[in-house]
Order: structure tokens, then C-alpha cells, then sequence
């Protein structure tokens, strides 16, 4: 039986009408197993030695195997697909450690990374050959503690900060994606969200937390990811699947891309440009709500514009109109048609002023 390591304590999503849904801290074996081979691969992402004693058994444990084809199949990929640390999460969430070999998962296309059937087959197979020769298995197992701690470390200073039954209670409905959050032991000391469809199955998000470690080996996390981890569960619940809203959102988009275009947005998609921006927008709601600090939500506001959000301010503005009308908007995706207004009238005076420097 594949062993998995989470933490008991637990926090739920629920309202009174709603089914509680539990969101439980957790370690994968196939992102520590991707995120060793990027390692052993030079990924620079991958190198820095965050985890203190753990990527120190990670080098001593599977040096043997950097010329290993698996190795020299992440080193062509990085060349060829120019796969980036994104997409070593990504590859590995489209295969499953099973202890003796790892099977792929049948996923959409549209949430893996660009190899074609050949090339995936032919990793898969150098994959199962450096899981058996490395008994990657007998690597995981032998340091459960530390990810026990890990974990630990990580609801005490992070999840135990979040109200839970916010969530439900802001959008009136229950999560639309199956979010995961895993903490990343060999990841680098970064931070990373990664997509997954299976077939017949919702969308899921895997939030992929940094883990780095003091001088005594100590994790060291505060209340700094509290924002991140809001950030993706708002993402949970938001899902623009409507086609006329889709439509329209995506047209409105477009409008504000043009605009927006030299900005490091990380979503790809009109779609996931638009849902990324009201989770986002959303989250800061959350901190003004619970009474976080000015500062941080100032902190957090600027963070947004950075990130090619430019509306972010003007976009919590009209959430508090919902969150004040929630009778005549009982659930976020009821409010939606204010936000498709709400981009038609930034990108129509954004266009007027950018006019009015031009002439």
C-alpha cells in the first residue's frame, strides 16, 4: 500500500447548508520524486539547499544516478519544451508511484506539459527504471519524520490562522475544483500551483508549498503564506464555466490585455487570467475582512498590480458592493454580470485616458 503522510488535524469548509469539505496538508511521492530528479538535472530552481539535512540526503542518496537516461531526458526537455520548475509540478502530477513502478494517469491534455505520446512513453520508461534501480520507495519511507514535522510546522504557523468557514460563506456555494495542499520538501524553497484533470473529474489545483528549514533544522513558515493559501482556495470556488459570461469576460479581457500585455501575468488564458484575478482580489477581501493590518494589505494590493492585476484596487471596490448586497447577489457567481460591467467600464476609460495622452 503506497504510504501517505498528512497531518490529522484538519480544517473544513462549511456553512450551515453546505457539506464540509477538509483540506489536509500533505506530502506526494511523485512532486519529491520530480522534484529530485530536476535536481539531480541542474534545475536551478531545483538546487538551492532550503531543506537543509533532507536535499543533503536527497545529493548523497541518488548521486549514483545523475547519468542515469531519466537525468538526461530532464536535461533534454529543459532545452527542447523549454520545461520550466512549473512544469516538472505539472509532469508530476501526470504519473503515480504505485512502490514497485509508477503508471501515468489518464489526464486532459490541456493541463500537461508539451511532450507528445512518444516522448511520454519513452520517459515513463526510463522513470520506472530509475524509481526501481534508485528504490525511491525506501528513500520516501526512511524520512516520514520529517515530513510528519513538516507538515506539523505547517498548520500550526499557516492553517491554524485561516477562519475556514469564511470561504462558503463569501461565494454561497461549495468549491467548484478539488484544491490540494502539498508541501514541496526538495522544491527549492519555492512556491508553486499546479493544474489536473482526470478524466471524468473536476478540475484540481495543487498549491505546492516552499520548505525551508533555520540553522537547527527547524521549518520555517509564519503567517506570511496565509495569503497564498486564501488565494488558492478562493480559486477553488471560482469557475466561469457560464458560455455567455465566458464569452463576455473573455472579450473583456482581451480588451484589457492589450493594455496589460507586458505584464508578468502568470495565467496563460483569458479564462484563467480572469479567475486568477477575482481569487486574487477576492484573498485581499479576506484580509481586510479578518482584520489583517493596512500594511499587509497594502503589501498585498501592490503585489497584485506587480503581477499585471492593474484593476486590483477598482475590482475590490465593487466587492465590497457585493458583499453589501448579498441579498440581491446570494452567491459570487450571481454577481457576475456586475463584473463583466465592471471590465467593459476600466477598459473604456482606460482606453479614453490613453487617448487623451496621445492627442
Amino acid at each position: 500500500m503506497k504510504p501517505v503522510f498528512i497531518i490529522c488535524l484538519t480544517i473544513f469548509l462549511s456553512t450551515g447548508f453546505l457539506q464540509a469539505k477538509e483540506i489536509v496538508p500533505q506530502v506526494k511521492e511523485e512532486i519529491e520524486l520530480m522534484s529530485a530528479l530536476a535536481r539531480l538535472a541542474g534545475y536551478e530552481e531545483f538546487r538551492p539547499d532550503t531543506g537543509g539535512s533532507y536535499t543533503n540526503d536527497i545529493d548523497s542518496y541518488l548521486k549514483k544516478y545523475r547519468l542515469h537516461k531519466a537525468v538526461e531526458m530532464m536535461k533534454n526537455f529543459r532545452n527542447t519544451h523549454k520545461i520550466e520548475a512549473d512544469d516538472v509540478m505539472t509532469l508530476a502530477l501526470q504519473f503515480e508511484c504505485l512502490g514497485d513502478h509508477i503508471v501515468k494517469l489518464d489526464t486532459e491534455n490541456n493541463h500537461s506539459i508539451p511532450l507528445n505520446d512518444k516522448e511520454t512513453s519513452a520517459f515513463l520508461d526510463a522513470l520506472n527504471d530509475f524509481y526501481r534501480q534508485s528504490d525511491f520507495r525506501k528513500f520516501f519511507d526512511q524520512h516520514s519524520d520529517v515530513y510528519a514535522n513538516g507538515i506539523l510546522s505547517f498548520y500550526n504557523s499557516v492553517v491554524s490562522h485561516i477562519d475556514p468557514s469564511w470561504y462558503s460563506r463569501f461565494y454561497g456555494t461549495q468549491p467548484n475544483k478539488d484544491l490540494h495542499i502539498v508541501i514541496g520538501f526538495a522544491s527549492g524553497g519555492n512556491y508553486y500551483r499546479a493544474t489536473r484533470t482526470r478524466q471524468g473529474g473536476p478540475e484540481e489545483i495543487f498549491s505546492i508549498m516552499y520548505y525551508a528549514v533555520d540553522n537547527n533544522g527547524r521549518p520555517l513558515y509564519d503567517k506570511s503564506a496565509v495569503g497564498t493559501i486564501t488565494e488558492e482556495l478562493c480559486l477553488s470556488f471560482i469557475d466561469i464555466e457560464n458560455n455567455d459570461v465566458k464569452t463576455t469576460l473573455e472579450k473583456a479581457c482581451e480588451n484589457v490585455h492589450r493594455y496589460t500585455r507586458e505584464k508578468p501575468i502568470a495565467a496563460v488564458t483569458d479564462k484563467s487570467i480572469m479567475e486568477e484575478s477575482l481569487a486574487y482580489a477576492s484573498a485581499i477581501y479576506y484580509l481586510i475582512d479578518n482584520g489583517s493590518s493596512k500594511k499587509s494589505i497594502r503589501k498585498a494590493v501592490d503585489e497584485g498590480i506587480e503581477r499585471g492585476f492593474s484593476w486590483t484596487p477598482e475590482l475590490i471596490k465593487r466587492i465590497y458592493y457585493y458583499t453589501e448586497n448579498r441579498k440581491e447577489f446570494p452567491t459570487f457567481a450571481s454577481f457576475y454580470p456586475e463584473i463583466i460591467e465592471f471590465f467593459k467600464d476600466y477598459t473604456a476609460n482606460l482606453g479614453k485616458t490613453i487617448l487623451k495622452v496621445l492627442r
